[in-house]
């Protein structure tokens, strides 16, 4: 309720709090399954294991709701940190690879020759991109002004500011047609434009339909002859939502930007070159981008991780209530087992072995959910690779074994020392 409340948009707000009830139901079903399994397992095994692990299945055990709330600890835990090591295996290790050294944008298109001259004083630098930008506002969608036509709200955000118009005569590397065809190489009518399929989408247009931009004040419209792919924007490449035919908006005044890939070492003479010759040119470490960013996820981590170690608190809370709900149950158990003739010793492995099969299971159901909210989260919303440690998951697993077996252990220590006579007579 909170984060539908107090989220801008409220459909976050609602997604996150079913995404949460969806959670809880799965992390209930998969708690009941594994103790299902656990039990059936525990009838083949050594005694001490077999007396240990029956107590998860006895009437009134308290071992579901322990697993769902140390579970849903876990789970959260596991989602933030599998996602920030795939988020910084991205910035450190694929990004890198695929991105230019430097952006230059604000080219004058008289600076050209200059700015090649400059580049051309580092043999080992390479001109990767060069594109024409001109910036422009959508306006109109099929003759309907924007603010009265039905947008998608995932590509709303594409008509709330300017945005960087391009042209050009060949059809971009990498971006395959789905709809239309490419307009001649000499091609010199009224404007077409190219749209990127899933922004058409959100704005109902196809090939064949209209859209008008505001440029500088003047209004263009122009027809939709095809439609591409939707940009992979992890790959680090100039790309443009419109791509227009040439001519008309190449005689506006506009800017070019180039990309450049450049060895590490030599980056500092390159900018410091370009900025001596051409000083209006304004040039983007990749690299420093790609650190800035990591430090801001690594801070965002942190705090997120903050807030699921108060999860995992609560986890232990639950844990603990559960031992003391238990606490006559076990008493009474383990007066029976020292009349059977079990030592102190046998009772305090036998209670060891139940809490830590408890944590266990709280970890395997635990990092099995948040795995596969991690994978969803990385993969189909964020549109890049799935790159979790296993060491995080043996970590987790660990710590969650050891620390529900401490607790156990220290919980039941005193009950240890209890004289048996008076706990059979209060039986």
């Amino acid at each position: 309720g909170l984060a539908a409340l107090t989220t801008p948009r409220p459909e976050i707000g609602a997604s996150f709090a079913l995404a949460a009830l969806v959670a809880a139901g799965l992390l209930t079903l998969l708690g009941r399954a594994v103790l299902a399994l656990v039990g059936r397992i525990a009838r083949h095994g050594p005694l001490v294991l077999r007396l240990s692990l029956a107590r998860l299945n006895r009437p009134g055990s308290t071992a579901l709701p322990v697993v769902v709330a140390t579970g849903t600890a876990l789970s959260v835990l596991a989602t933030v940190l599998f996602v920030q090591q795939s988020l910084d295996a991205e910035l450190q290790n694929s990004l890198p690879e695929r991105a230019p050294s430097v952006v230059f944008i604000d080219i004058q298109p008289n600076q050209v020759e200059a700015f090649d001259q400059v580049l051309a004083r580092f043999p080992e630098a390479v001109l990767d991109q060069r594109a024409p930008v001109l910036r422009a506002r959508v306006s109109g969608i099929k003759g309907v002004p924007v603010e009265e036509a039905a947008i998608g709200e995932n590509v709303r955000w594409t008509v709330r500011r300017d945005r960087g118009l391009s042209w050009t005569a060949d059809p971009p590397r990498d971006e395959p047609l789905v709809a239309g065809s490419w307009w001649p190489e000499d091609y010199s009518g009224p404007p077409l434009v190219s749209v990127e399929d899933d922004v058409a989408e959100g704005y109902g247009v196809g090939v064949g339909d209209t859209l008008s931009f505001n440029v500088l004040g003047r209004t263009i419209e122009a027809t939709i002859v095809n439609l591409r792919r939707e940009i992979d924007w992890s790959r680090a490449r100039i790309d443009f939502v419109f791509l227009f035919s040439p001519g008309l908006l190449e005689q506006a005044p506009h800017t070019l930007v180039s990309t450049v890939r450049v060895p590490p070492e030599q980056e500092p003479a390159l900018l410091d070159a370009m900025a001596q010759a051409l000083p209006n040119v304004t040039p983007i470490s990749i690299s420093e981008v790609s650190r800035q960013i990591g430090m801001v996820l690594g801070r965002i981590g942190f705090a997120v991780q903050a807030v699921a170690s108060v999860t995992l608190g609560a986890g232990l809370l639950v844990l603990l209530g559960a031992l003391a709900a238990s606490r006559r149950q076990r008493r009474q158990q383990a007066a029976l087992m020292k009349v059977l003739g079990a030592t102190r010793a046998d009772l305090l492995r036998h209670f060891l072995i139940e809490h830590a099969a408890l944590g266990f299971l709280s970890a395997l159901v635990g990092l099995l959910v948040g795995g596969i909210a991690a994978y969803v989260l990385v993969g189909p919303f964020m549109n890049l690779s799935f790159a979790a440690e296993p060491g995080t998951a043996g970590l987790l697993a660990l710590a969650a074994v050891v620390l529900t077996g401490l607790v156990g252990a220290v919980s039941t220590w005193r009950l240890l020392a209890r004289p048996i006579a008076p706990v059979l007579r209060t039986s």
